[in-house]
């Protein structure tokens, strides 16, 4: 047993052993610089920046962070040869548009939509600094142009959640790879949506679970008795509820186990590729999966923990030393890490938001703050309050805010975001629509 930087125990598989020789190969990254000439004069190359989303991934439910499956194998031998792991994350948002947009910029969804403006994003801070561009995503909510395409000379999305999940994905790799400048650093970001609903269908012989067929949860489907439905609304007899759960579970824990092999994958292909020799890579995801606690399956809806905690991996091989990363640490430091390759000390408090228009017919107007201790203040549509993690882990049991030493700040961003509300029920905005409605998020007769 080993104890990881947030004090999770990492209980090693039998299979690990054979896996980390194997990742070893592919991660044993070259020290030895490569160097271009400016003038008369060879200067170190900048590093290529590689920014992995494996989206929807909840901390939790790694191997690699504690969890009981085997199912990271990858990860977990990333872990093994030196790479600094966070299974602690807070994302800023409980879905992927708003948790993307503050990875690329460094900014909290009420500050941009405060001042209506996108500040400039990685890929054209990098693109200024001459790196080649490159943006890959399985994820076809990642279409919307002006928010997160911007600054990419090369860019791939999937128009479904199927199109790129699996073994499809890393020959798309290929593909940009193929495409990018060799003579320039490159910044590639890469979603993928292996543990993204629908959740895949189970094989004969993964050994931890049974087999059994995909599993989809849309919200909006035109079956009114479907499984989905009666779960959330407890139309379900107890019995029926613990084995739906079960399959959610097992076939959620099954896509993180694809992504884990896609990882795999994808350092192979940059190994070969040449670009792991001068290197930042950020393996982290934009939100977590809640999978029937607080009759909630999905994601975008509510501010609950497994929504929210999300996983770290970082590697910088120009680096001595792993980054030392604090036991509670803001997603907005996935902006820092890949642009500077530190992190920053002027992000701000660590909170997250959620609002009524832009998910779910569940979704709260809602604001949490995490604190720098074991509590979490909550605002959800006009009532405030806050849960002792520590004693209560599983968000059960609300207490007043009190005179907690954060009410004041806890306040203030209240009091912002009300603005903000106020400006997602007026927004209009049709792409962003159809893309959701795509997605499942927002019901097609809307």
């Amino acid at each position: 047993m080993a104890d990881g930087p947030e004090g999770a125990r990492i209980q090693k598989g039998p299979l690990l052993v054979l896996l980390t020789v194997v990742l070893v190969t592919a991660v044993a990254f070259l020290v030895v610089p490569n160097r271009e000439r400016i003038g008369e004069v060879l200067v170190p190359r900048e590093p290529d920046v590689i920014l992995v989303v494996l989206d929807t991934v909840r901390a939790d439910h790694l191997h690699a962070c504690g969890y009981s499956r085997p199912n990271t194998p990858v990860l977990d031998g990333l872990r093994q040869t030196g790479w600094a792991v966070h299974c602690n994350v807070t994302s800023p948002a409980p879905w992927t548009i708003p948790s993307h947009l503050s990875y690329f910029t460094g900014k909290n969804w009420v500050d941009i939509r405060e001042s209506g403006q996108v500040p400039p994003t990685l890929a054209q801070e990098f693109q200024e600094r001459g790196y080649d561009t490159a943006f890959l995503s399985a994820n076809m909510v990642l279409r919307k142009s002006e928010w997160f395409t911007n600054g990419f000379r090369i860019v791939e999305i999937a128009s479904n959640f199927s199109e790129m999940k699996g073994d499809r994905f890393p020959e798309q790799v290929r593909s940009v790879l193929a495409q990018a400048d060799d003579d320039r650093p490159l910044f590639l970001f890469l979603n993928l949506v292996d543990a993204h609903a629908p959740y895949p269908a189970i094989p004969q012989g993964v050994g931890w679970a049974r087999p059994q067929r995909g599993i989809q949860h849309r919200r909006f489907s035109d079956e009114g008795d479907s499984p989905f439905k009666r779960f959330i609304s407890g139309a379900m007899a107890p019995d029926e509820a613990a084995r739906y759960e079960k399959k959610l579970v097992n076939g959620y824990d099954y896509g993180i186990q694809q992504a884990d092999q896609n990882v795999g994958n994808i350092l192979e292909q940059l190994r070969g590729a040449g670009r792991l020799e001068r290197v930042r890579v950020i393996i982290t995801s934009d939100h977590g999966e809640l999978l029937g606690e607080h009759a909630v399956v999905g994601h975008g809806d509510t501010l609950y923990e497994p929504g929210l905690r999300v996983p770290l991996f970082y590697y910088d091989s120009l680096a001595k030393n792993p980054v030392p990363l604090p036991q509670e640490l803001s997603g907005l430091q996935i902006w820092s890490l890949a642009r500077d390759g530190a992190l920053s000390d002027d992000l701000g408090p660590r909170y997250a938001t959620s609002y009524k228009s832009s998910v779910g017919v569940n979704a709260w107007n809602g604001l949490v703050l995490w604190p720098d201790d074991a509590n979490k203040l909550v605002w959800r549509d006009g009532e405030s309050y806050r849960y002792d993690l520590l004693n209560d882990p599983a968000e059960e049991a609300p207490l007043p805010v009190g005179d907690h030493p954060a009410r004041a700040a806890f306040d203030t961003l209240v009091t912002r975001n009300l603005h903000v509300i106020e400006i997602e029920n007026a927004a209009t905005d049709d792409e962003g629509k159809e893309l959701l409605q795509q997605a499942g998020y927002l019901d097609p007769e809307e």
